[in-house]
């Protein structure tokens, strides 16, 4: 039995309902839309009915009748908003940023299981919703949950898919996503003086002709090998009559700065661009962010070109020719030769498997690299926890082209395993601000499912050299903004981390932040030093382990706003068998 609930609130954004059916908190986009489900229903069960329908990125907080004997939490099937939960000392508590549940649980209970640091190499993140240790729990993509505080029971019921209920044929392809685009625009979430997180490539140009005259912010590093997306991100604002703020950080901070963006996020969980990021959203409070991030992952993006010429080759591929070539061809035609052999033969095994084309690109680290640190077959089963976790939550059709089977389960690992969109979110709120991206709303992904897998993420061949990815949102941002160069040559937004790592801002980083015990001292070396940007996971672990994990005093959010319930003890004449609404 639990003597109090306590929700946690850092979301700037989130409302507080009082209606029929108890006590709403609600976040998230088109929140005005939710406002209408809760204070028309005349139920709970109404509202667990209705709700999935409306919600784009979102989560809800119900307490009935404010008694906090029984709690309902809702998270939409898309977008980074996040619930986490844990009960310590007598107490449940409900929290929409990670940092702060952390922080209830005592260091000393702390746990990190095997499976959790194999997902933190994999894909940055624990599959499903849990927290980063054993005692914090989440509330999973298009879950809802509840708890029974006075009993201890409690039930969780899937009520969020994504369906394609209508097919989009290629050639609409653009005026679909515009149309899905001025929808979301006239929604709460995209409105009032948003700040654009600006980088100048295609995702977040075309968002800004959206949004006309909002400020557009980049932050950046002043290394050499990063001053070309500076000076891309510059280029790209010259388009619009529009304010542009730039933020530098310099070289020598990129460690401080690494070890900040992880104090906030209470997470290990940092892409290389976290510095960047985090960086940008301490520029304000109390303002809305858009982020256009995730666009590659579900209209296409670079790696996909080299697998869609292996499936067309593959009657010539691994073959005694295609063999012979790879081995006795000179040495660029040898090379390409084995890598499309490759290719083939990964497209050519089960979606599930940790081999196939659909896991080789859905991870950070290649699966061979954990396999070296952990029991490969605990490897492989975290791989196919993944792939079920995505396939319980957006249809992948069987009788796809192993292409587009292929390439529709990478992308869609990429949408529901690596979250960028949430990462981004906690940050935002751990610096005073919320944050929005339409490329992780519902109507954006489901528009994308319903191009056809083959034609979605890279284009058909007018010539064999003609293959390109995103191009669905590179034929829109031509028609919308013909001056765009879309052809520009674009970098990929990341940090020189091996030569940071060698001799630069990290070269002392594992002196400070002794590796973890799961790197083996006989691995040290070639784990660390030998596996070039596969180790930053392994460096923000060891970064998170000392500042965040075994901190004692790990404080909440300056930013939380807490309330609490006491839930009265259970009366002789409740029965036990008490039923969920």
């Amino acid at each position: 039995m639990t003597g109090s609930f306590r929700l946690l609130v850092a979301d700037p954004a989130a409302r507080t309902l009082e209606t029929d059916t108890g006590t709403w908190v609600v976040a998230g986009v088109d929140v005005s839309s939710i406002e209408r489900v809760l204070r028309d229903a005349g139920s709970v069960a109404e509202v667990k009915r209705e709700l999935p329908s409306v919600t784009e990125d979102a989560i809800a907080v119900n307490v009935e009748d404010d008694s906090g004997r029984t709690v309902h939490a809702y998270r939409s099937v898309t977008g980074g908003h996040r619930l986490y939960w844990t009960e310590t000392n007598g107490e449940f508590v409900l929290a929409d940023h990670f940092r702060n549940a952390l922080a209830e649980v005592p260091v000393g209970e702390r746990t990190v299981s095997d499976e959790t640091v194999i997902d933190h190499l994999l894909f940055r993140a624990p599959v499903g919703a849990t927290g980063f240790v054993e005692e914090v729990d989440g509330v999973e993509q298009g879950e809802w949950r509840t708890w029974h505080l006075d009993s201890g029971e409690t039930t969780s019921e899937r009520v969020g898919t994504l369906s394609t209920r209508t097919e989009t044929p290629p050639s609409r392809a653009p005026a679909a996503i515009e149309s899905t685009y001025d929808d979301l625009m006239a929604t709460d979430g995209f409105d009032g003086d948003a700040i654009n997180l600006y980088s100048g490539g295609v995702d977040s140009t075309l968002t800004q002709t959206f949004f006309e005259g909002s400020t557009m912010l980049n932050a950046g590093v002043d290394s050499e090998e990063y001053a070309y997306e500076v000076e891309y991100a510059r280029e790209g604002a010259d388009h619009f009559d529009a304010p542009f703020e730039q933020e530098m950080i310099p070289e020598a901070d990129v460690l401080e700065h690494l070890e900040d963006s992880i104090d906030a996020t209470g997470s290990p969980s940092c892409p290389l661009q976290v510095l960047m990021v985090n960086e940008a959203l301490r520029q304000y409070s109390g303002r809305r962010y858009v982020m256009a991030v995730g666009a590659d992952s579900i209209f296409g993006n670079t790696p996909m070109r080299g697998p869609r010429y292996a499936d067309w080759a593959s009657p010539l591929l691994n073959t005694p020719l295609s063999r012979g070539l790879a081995r006795y061809g000179p040495g660029p035609v040898g090379g390409f030769v084995e890598w499309m052999d490759e290719l083939d033969a990964q497209l050519d095994r089960p979606i599930d498997d940790a081999d196939s084309f659909a896991h080789q690109y859905a991870t950070y680290s290649n699966p061979g690299y954990a396999k070296r640190l952990f029991d490969p077959s605990l490897v492989d089963d975290r791989v196919a926890a993944q792939t079920e976790y995505v396939t319980e939550r957006v249809p992948l059709d069987d009788t796809h082209s192993r292409f587009a089977r292929q390439a529709e389960c990478r992308h869609m690992n990429l949408v529901f395993g690596h979250r960028v969109g949430a990462r981004w979110r906690q940050l935002a709120m751990a610096h005073g601000n919320t944050l929005t991206n339409p490329f992780e709303t519902r109507s954006m992904i489901e528009t994308s499912l319903s191009i056809p897998a083959e034609r979605r993420f890279v284009s058909g061949p007018r010539h064999l050299y003609d293959v390109s990815t995103k191009h669905h949102l590179k034929q829109l941002l031509r028609d919308r903004l013909p001056e765009y160069p879309i052809g520009q040559p674009k970098g990929a937004g990341v940090l020189p981390f091996q030569r940071y790592l060698r001799s630069g801002p990290l070269s002392s980083a594992f002196e400070t932040y002794e590796p973890p015990a799961f790197v083996p001292d006989d691995e040290r070396e070639s784990v660390i030093e030998g596996s070039g940007r596969q180790s930053w996971n392994v460096l923000t672990y060891a970064i998170w382990r000392d500042r965040v994990l075994e901190n004692a005093d790990l404080p909440r959010l300056s930013t939380t706003e807490e309330r609490t319930w006491t839930v009265p003890e259970r009366s002789a004449s409740q029965s036990s068998g008490e039923s969920v609404t």
